[in-house]
Parts: structure tokens; C-alpha cells; sequence
């Protein structure tokens, strides 16, 4: 194409006039917000009904920081030789320097979201542009615009030299893998199959394949009666289904990339005989040797422990079997029920068994015997669990597992032996999460989380889990298996201070000038949880906060910060950037982190190196004198632990309990004690009353304990 003819001269007859009075009335009527100012669209909107035409690039320098004034518009009309202002209150002066708006667009290459990435900058007179500027009435004119989009210099960065990356000290497997399964937190999905809400969203591999490459290592499958074959979907809803062989190809494919200890497919059975019988089949086919098949699964009294199960893939349903289910009901109802709530649950459970007898007289009360023998952690219902010898799972919902916060100890126990699985509420259609510490704090192994879902439970869980090599497994702390009730967590002092500086951002690469806010929080047990905010600074591409927050933890090997960038100014969408870790640890110094988007992943395009600046330092705050009577030291909590251990293994043989030598540890002389937890865990705002606090170790057994910095007081000068 041929080079576009030059604008007409100003006395040519292809000149247009335009009333400013017409222009001004026309803008004001679009304006609606009557701040202003007027969006992109709007403005095409008044250019069209006023015919005036306008080339892409002066739209690109216009609406360089989002929005544009009347005095913006005004000074792109003076700027052209086709046009003529009628009623102009600033005539047209000789001499004044002119711009040449298109050269100016054509340096400045718009990238996604059309944000402005600086190329080369113009040449003009920074004289002039001031001049300019102090012209315009109120407002920031269009070469002011210029001026702030090309020359930034009011934006600064006075922590450039800080260029360290922020790595965790210990970056491989350092914690013991051999204690049994249910002493470690999981990382885990809940319907890893939904791409989307729980509703109408289709089903898929891609899910479960992202999920198990990002450290996740539970993985859901609801599967249900085909025609020809069992499919996976959420049963009930509008959500298409997947075949159950494509899923099962899927996690084959991934399951092993990023960590080689186990994964557990937890699987909601809604099959008929002949589809499980196909569900045998395609898990033989496709898994083979990579399932652990154990006759003695069924009769465990602890689970094997991760390092025994490296390479292997568990199997976690429900086994139906009718004199199991049997005692299991007579168990339950051993007592009569105290409320209404409880005979309703009472009349549901006779019915479910009078079915079973239904079933059972009819041949299908059992599963093939193929599917069954490839189920090494059965699940029952949590009663039942409760009371039984054998080591099994369960699963709560996230309400109940609410109301049951205020026994937090029988749930501690419960998990020193059994598995326990959470999941999201029935009323989370959009996929959201609750707060995964709830259930942590109180032993929870296994909490799922919607991994297609974003937002704060998924950021701590990524930084939670980060820990330990990123493998998936989190060791329990010492305190959660010593074997013994543990004190109420509101009890504990405090025994570390966390201090973060939050000093500065590069790089942002914001598509305007956003109001910049960094939002410090610490998730952990309830008293440790603080959440802190820097004031917000407008930048379009760097800032500096230089501000220092301090928390006072009590339990900090459970304690995970969280960075949140987000835009203060921003109602709906006001999220920028994140990054998590976990306090138990960390480095002491001052690093640059780059910052995640919301599906945990790496920025792309221009912000792909949005990076944040921050100090951290953690300082031990016990003392001999402080360890608090009836505490723990990290020396008698491996002790206890140790005899906890060697009760597991004598129990089923000799019956004896080691309850008087946990007694004889606990009651030694007390040492300076270490870290140790606290906070009270009442999700129902119930404080646990007793009248003497319970003995509680303080670190991990068998593991390398969490490493605390020391930090020399400066000297005064």
C-alpha cells in the first residue's frame, strides 16, 4: 500500500469546524461517572455522532493511562491541520513546538491487554511539554500524559541492588519418610476431573494432569454406570462426563514426573456390578504393577509409610461387605439418640442396611472380587472409623467437620491412626475453597481443595506444600503424634517473632496507573493467623514501600506467609500478583521474588517478570525461664514419640499401654523449650476449658527440627 496523502492545510475547503460548546456538552453527556473523564468506547461513541474521525494512533497516546480528559481531546484537535475549534478558549500560538503524535504510537508497542511496553523514547522539549502542562485547567494533559507514559521519573526503585532470588534453605526431602501414612498432611483435590464450577462445566484429563504436575497427590474420580463403559462426572448436576480409562491413562501419564511417592485415587462408586467389574479391568490394564495390592491392607493396624509406597498408586473406596456392615451399624447404635437430628441418622443408616440384606440376597452385595482386591485404603463412615481396630479412612464434609471443631482432641487422635479426608461444601457451586488450616490444625491429612478454583486456600496450600522438596507429604508436627491428648492451642506462648520487610516492586508492567498494595498475611493455627497491608503507592511500573511488619507466632512450623499485590482502586478484579512460603523454612535476608498469577503459574507477556523485594527474619523468643510448666522440649517430645512408636508396635501383640511412661517423659525437668504450637482452634468461637494444660511436644520426631535465626540486637552508636 501506497503512503497516505498529508493532512489538508488549515485554509483548505476539506477543513472541519467543530463547536467546542457541541464537543464539551457531547462529552459531558457521555461522562457518566461526572468525574472527568470518559473510557475508549465512549469516546468512539461521540466520534461517531459528531462524525469526527480518528486515527487508531491518536486513540493508543489518548488512552494511554485508561482514560481521557475534555483538555486531552481539545489538545488532539489543535494538534491537526484538518480540523478547526470554533469557541476555542486556546487559540493556536505561533511558534509553539509541535508533536508528532503518530511517530510517538508507532515507538510504543502495545502488548496484551494493550499495555504500553516502552521501545525507544521520543525526542521532544522537555520545556515545552512542562509548558504544556501547566496550560492545562485541571486534569493532566495529553503531553502530560505522554510525559508520565515515556518518563516515569516520579516512579523509583530504591532497592535495585537487591537481585538475591528467595530460595528455602532446605530445597530437597528432609523430613523422615518413614513413620506411617496418616502422620503426614497430603496434598489433595476434590473432583479433579471439573474444569470449572461444579455445576454445568465439562469433565476432562487435563485437570487431573495439571493438578498431579503441580505436586498434587490425591486425586477424586467420581464414576458412574456407562452403557458401554464407567463414566466419570459429578452425579446430579449438568456437568459432561469423561471416560474413567482416559482418566486413569492420564494419571499414569503424570503421576511420577514431579514426585515419586505415592498417589492415592480416592474414587466415589456409583457403578453396578458389570460396570465395576469394567472399572477391574481398565485399572489392570492401564495401572498393572503401579497398583499396591496388599491382603494384609485389610487387617492393617498402621498404614505403610510413604517411603515403602514409592512408585505405587493406592486405590481408596469403600468395600461393601455385609457382616462388616453389620457390626459396623451395631456399633453406631449402641446408644440411644440424643436428638432428633440423630434418629433421623439412625433411621437412614437402618435403611441403608436393610438394602444391603436386599442386595445380598439378590448375589450383588459384593464387590468383584477383582475391584476388590485392588482397594488397600478402605473408607467407612467416621463413627465407625473411630471405633474400629483396623487402620481405615473417612471422610467429613466441610460443615461437619465445623461442628466438630470444638473435640479437636479426639479428632488428633482419631488421625495419629486413621486417614481423614475434607471436602469443600455442596454449597460452593463456583468452586471455591475454605480455609485449609481449619482442618490441618487438628490433623486432618487429607483436605481437598478445588485445584480449578483460585484464590487464598490454593495460594497457601501451593506454599504449604512447597516445603519438604515440594513432593506432596508434610510431616506432622511432634505435638500432633506423640500419643496423648494435647493441650487446647490457645494455651501455648508465643515462641518465635516473624519480621518482613516489604520494600519494594519491579517490573509490573500494569496496563495504567494502578494504586499498588501489598497485603502481608500469616495462615497458620487461628492465633497465629494476622493479616497486614502496606499504604498504596500509584505506579505503572515500580514502587517503594519500605515498610516492616512483625508477627508473634506460636506455632511456626505450621505458619505459611502470603503476599498478595493487588490495585486498591480496583472493585472487582483488583488482583495482580502472589507469592507463599512456608516459615518453618526460610532464609534470613533481603530477596526478590517473582510473583504468580492466580492459577499459581508464572506471569506471561510483559508482566512475566513482576517482581516483588522483601527482608524476612525470624527470632527465637523462649528462654529457660519462659518454657511454660508442663511444656514439652524438642528433646522429650522425640523421646515421647519414640515410646509412642514402640507402643504401636507391641499393642496388638502384648496389649500393655505406655501411658505411665509418657507420664514419667513428661514430668523431667524442663529444658528451654523450642517451638510450639497455639492458638485456640474454636471455629465456633468455644474456648476448651481444663483446668491444667496438657503436656505437648514441640517438634517434629525423627526430623530435623525447624531452623530458627538468631538475630544480634544493633548496637547503639
Amino acid at each position: 500500500m501506497g503512503k497516505q496523502p498529508p493532512p489538508p492545510a488549515p485554509n483548505s475547503p476539506q477543513t472541519m469546524r467543530i463547536e467546542v460548546a457541541v464537543l464539551r456538552k457531547q462529552f459531558e453527556t457521555l461522562d457518566i461517572d461526572k468525574d472527568g473523564f470518559i473510557t475508549r468506547q465512549q469516546f468512539c461513541t461521540m466520534c461517531r455522532d459528531i462524525k469526527l474521525p480518528v486515527t487508531p494512533q491518536e486513540k493508543n497516546v489518548l488512552f494511554a493511562s485508561g482514560k481521557a480528559s475534555l483538555l486531552s481531546v481539545l489538545d488532539i484537535l489543535r494538534d491537526r491541520n484538518d480540523t478547526t475549534l470554533v469557541g476555542d478558549p486556546e487559540p493556536q500560538k505561533k511558534g509553539r513546538q509541535e508533536v508528532n503524535l503518530k511517530e510517538v504510537a508507532s515507538r510504543t508497542d502495545h502488548g496484551q491487554n494493550n499495555q504500553p511496553k516502552l521501545i525507544k523514547v521520543v525526542s521532544m522539549d522537555l520545556k515545552s511539554i512542562e509548558e504544556r502542562e501547566l496550560e492545562a485547567r485541571k486534569g493532566l494533559s495529553l503531553f502530560g500524559k505522554i510525559k508520565q507514559m515515556l518518563f516515569p521519573h516520579k516512579e523509583e526503585d530504591r532497592f535495585e541492588a537487591i537481585k538475591t532470588p528467595f530460595r528455602l534453605v532446605r530445597s530437597a526431602v528432609y523430613q523422615d519418610m518413614t513413620a506411617p501414612l496418616a502422620h503426614y498432611f497430603i496434598s489433595s483435590g476434590h473432583n479433579s476431573y471439573l474444569t470449572g464450577n461444579q455445576m454445568t462445566s465439562p469433565s476432562s484429563t487435563k485437570p487431573i494432569s495439571d493438578a498431579l504436575l503441580r505436586g498434587c497427590r490425591v486425586i477424586e474420580l467420581d464414576v458412574w454406570s456407562g452403557k458401554t463403559e464407567p463414566r466419570v462426572l459429578h452425579g446430579h448436576t449438568m456437568t459432561k462426563s469423561v471416560s474413567f480409562q482416559k482418566c486413569v491413562r492420564a494419571i499414569k501419564a503424570t503421576a511420577f514426573k514431579n514426585s515419586q511417592y505415592p498417589v492415592i485415587i480416592t474414587i466415589e462408586n456409583h457403578c453396578n456390578t458389570q460396570n465395576k467389574k469394567w472399572m477391574a479391568k481398565i485399572l489392570n490394564e492401564e495401572l498393572g504393577d503401579l497398583i499396591y495390592r496388599n491382603t494384609a491392607s485389610k487387617t492393617w493396624s498402621q498404614f505403610p509409610s510413604p517411603k515403602a509406597l514409592l512408585k505405587k498408586i493406592l486405590i481408596r473406596d469403600k468395600e461393601v461387605d455385609v457382616p462388616d456392615t453389620k457390626e459396623m451399624l451395631e456399633a453406631e447404635t449402641s446408644q440411644a439418640p440424643k436428638t432428633k437430628s440423630e434418629m433421623n441418622q439412625r433411621a437412614k443408616r437402618q435403611q441403608m442396611w436393610d438394602q444391603l440384606k436386599k442386595e445380598e440376597a439378590e448375589g450383588q452385595a459384593t464387590d468383584p472380587e477383582e475391584l476388590s482386591s485392588m482397594i488397600s485404603i478402605v473408607n467407612v463412615k467416621f463413627p465407625v472409623a473411630d471405633a474400629s481396630k483396623k487402620a481405615v479412612s473417612s471422610s467429613l464434609g466441610e460443615s461437619t467437620m465445623e461442628s466438630m471443631l470444638q473435640d479437636q482432641s479426639r479428632i488428633i487422635i482419631h488421625t495419629q491412626k486413621h486417614l481423614l479426608r475434607t471436602y469443600p461444601a455442596g454449597r460452593r457451586v463456583d468452586s471455591s475453597n475454605y480455609d485449609p488450616w481449619m482442618m490441618w490444625s487438628v490433623g486432618t491429612q487429607i483436605a481437598a481443595l478445588n485445584w480449578q478454583g483460585h484464590g487464598a486456600p490454593m495460594w497457601v496450600n501451593q506454599g504449604m506444600f512447597s516445603d519438604n522438596g515440594g513432593i506432596g507429604y508434610i510431616k506432622k508436627p511432634g505435638w500432633m503424634l506423640a500419643g496423648t491428648p494435647p493441650a487446647p492451642l490457645d494455651e501455648f506462648p508465643v515462641t518465635t517473632q516473624l519480621k518482613i520487610e516489604i520494600l519494594s516492586a519491579r517490573h509490573m508492567r500494569h496496563n495504567r496507573v494502578r494504586n499498588n498494595c501489598v497485603v502481608v498475611e500469616v495462615f497458620g493455627i487461628p492465633l497465629d493467623c494476622k493479616s497486614e497491608r502496606t499504604p498504596s503507592v500509584k505506579a505503572f511500573d515500580k514502587c517503594t514501600w519500605e515498610q516492616t511488619f512483625e508477627f508473634q507466632l506460636r506455632c511456626p512450623e505450621m505458619a505459611v506467609v502470603l503476599f498478595t499485590l493487588i490495585d486498591e482502586e480496583t472493585w472487582n478484579d483488583n488482583f495482580c500478583g502472589f507469592f507463599s512460603f512456608p516459615v518453618n523454612n526460610i532464609p534470613r535476608g533481603r530477596f526478590q521474588v517473582q510473583l504468580l498469577n492466580k492459577d499459581g503459574s508464572p506471569h506471561k507477556g510483559d508482566q512475566r517478570h513482576m517482581t516483588l523485594v522483601f527482608g524476612v527474619q525470624t527470632t527465637s523468643l523462649t528462654s529457660s525461664s519462659g518454657a511454660r510448666k508442663g511444656s514439652i522440649t524438642p528433646e522429650n517430645s522425640r523421646a515421647l514419640e519414640t515410646v509412642a512408636a514402640k507402643k504401636r508396635v507391641t499393642s496388638d501383640s502384648s496389649g500393655k499401654d505406655s501411658t505411665d511412661e509418657n507420664k514419667r517423659i513428661t514430668s523431667q525437668p524442663q529444658q528451654p523449650q523450642g517451638r510450639r504450637p497455639s492458638s485456640s482452634l474454636s471455629a465456633t468461637g468455644t474456648t476448651p476449658t481444663q483446668s491444667s494444660p496438657k503436656p505437648r511436644p514441640t517438634s517434629t520426631a525423627n526430623q530435623e527440627p525447624p531452623i530458627i535465626l538468631q538475630l544480634e540486637p544493633k548496637k547503639k552508636k
